[in-house]
């Protein structure tokens, strides 16, 4: 593990790193990102679009440029993670996000995404208001297997144990088939709690994956996530 890793909140000048990190680990290993099945869109289309949103910078979503803590290495970006609080402005992220890319988009993307969510719906997960949420945890692919994707994510308790500790459990969702991720979020303590499965074509067509699953944790006192 290298031992000069810095960490700081996104700024503008991070955008196009938090954009691929936001892309890659939609992606999950696969050429596929939801978003571009849900609207129809192309990949270039959606990270211009994304790149709009983020850049609005509205918390409580995975889509807030500063909610992302970047670890640098000699001053270069290596990796990302995302962490809000659910549902403290008094609205869900997953409503949140998409009220932000619906003025991005034009009506028969909108509409295309009506037209299959009744094959989606199976696959939405509640995530618990008031709770830490974890998302879009990237490494590049040079930096992998060096636990910092581990090391990123316990900043962000230490964080937030720092600025809210009445908050006491995080939680994440990842798609079942990427066993390295989940065996990475078991070490640092998170079980899961929840499957959501949504096995037809429309969404192995689009989606990586057709089961997606809720892994939660307490959320450790800001010393422990100091010390590990």
């Amino acid at each position: 593990m290298p031992n000069n890793i810095r960490y700081h909140f996104a700024t503008s000048e991070d955008l196009d790193f938090v954009i691929e990190a936001i892309v890659e680990s939609t992606k999950s290993g696969t050429d596929r990102i939801s978003y571009c099945g849900l609207f129809s869109l192309s990949e270039m289309r959606f990270r211009e679009i994304l790149k709009q949103v983020v850049a609005e910078d509205v918390g409580g979503n995975d889509f807030s440029l500063t909610n992302y803590l970047i670890a640098s290495i000699d001053g270069n970006p290596v990796g990302a993670c995302c962490a809000w609080i659910e549902a403290l402005v008094g609205v869900q992220s997953n409503l949140l996000k998409f009220n932000l890319l619906f003025p991005h988009l034009e009506a028969e993307e909108v509409q295309n995404a009506k037209n299959i969510a009744q094959f989606v719906r199976p696959l939405q997960l509640n995530r618990e208001p008031f709770s830490l949420q974890i998302d879009s945890v990237y490494v590049k692919p040079e930096f992998r297997g060096m636990g910092l994707s581990q090391k990123i994510i316990l900043e962000q308790f230490r964080f937030f144990s720092e600025k809210n500790p009445e908050i006491t459990k995080a939680q994440l969702i990842v798609i079942k088939p990427n066993t390295g991720a989940i065996r990475s979020y078991e070490k640092i303590g998170f079980k899961v709690i929840q499957e959501a499965e949504a096995n037809n074509e429309v969404v192995s067509k689009i989606f990586p994956a057709t089961i997606f699953i809720l892994m939660e944790m307490p959320l450790p006192h800001h010393e422990y996530a100091l010390r590990t």
